[in-house]
């Protein structure tokens, strides 16, 4: 059985991570919701939720996916947190796969994941990847679509989201 991460942390979009975690349960992926702290985290629209465990519970080798929501600021939350980047570094070593939503990019920017790639993001964090990626669009990719190398996967969308679940399943 395949088994995703979903990290969690202060200020997160709501649709963009409970939509994943919903969609990929129901196609009978195992998913782990690990929260950045104990105890209920408080999403961007102040609604408040459990998870399954702490990121201090988790091994990263044990995932195959890790899919980081976006929102603000759970995004720079992530970004700021080692335990997220070691996680996402031995699954990029691994040639696992990576996913980001809207303004999540922005950690897999930060952490060196995305050089010379082809990315998309929200259009709010554009230039806080721009350094690092290749034009999506030069690359032939629509703006605002998830582009896939080497399997890292991004969406600004989460619709698009869903393609990229239905590949991974």
């Amino acid at each position: 059985m395949k088994r995703v991460l979903v990290p969690l942390a202060p200020g997160f979009e709501e649709i963009e991570a409970i939509t994943v975690i919903d969609i990929l349960r129901r196609a009978g992926v195992e998913v782990t919701v690990a929260g950045t702290q104990s105890g209920p985290i408080e999403a961007s629209r102040k609604t408040k939720h459990l998870c399954d465990c702490t990121l201090d519970d988790v091994r990263a080798e044990d995932f195959d996916m890790i899919v980081l929501p976006g929102g603000l600021p759970g995004t720079t939350n992530l970004r700021n947190d080692p335990r997220v980047r070691s996680i996402i570094d031995t699954l990029h070593a691994k040639n696992r796969y990576l996913a980001a939503i809207c303004a999540a990019p922005t950690v897999l920017s930060a952490f060196g994941v995305l050089n010379g790639h082809a990315a998309t993001s929200h259009p709010s964090v554009r230039n806080e990847i721009a350094a690092a990626v290749v034009n999506a669009r030069q690359r032939g990719a629509p703006s605002g679509y998830p582009t896939v190398l080497h399997g890292i996967k991004r969406s600004t969308r989460s619709t698009e989201m869903l393609n990229i679940i239905r590949d991974f399943v």
